[in-house]
């Protein structure tokens, strides 16, 4: 199940166990925005997108193919 589709679900048992609305759900759910935060500008942002690369080709936890 996609995460967008459990999400709606959740709204929709939420809205028919409070007996009310899916968009009052989605009102009472809605996180409030704390801060907005603006790009870094006029770094070298080398670095992170280094480490963001590596972290983001890491395959350790990722199953194995099972020989068939």
């Amino acid at each position: 199940v996609e995460e967008s589709s459990a999400r709606g679900a959740c709204i929709q048992a939420a809205a028919i166990a409070q007996k009310t609305t899916v968009s009052q759900v989605i009102e009472q759910w809605q996180p409030d925005v704390v801060q907005i935060i603006s790009p870094r500008k006029q770094q070298d942002l080398s670095s992170y997108f280094q480490k963001y690369d590596e972290c983001s080709n890491w395959r350790g936890l990722d199953r194995k193919k099972e020989k068939v």
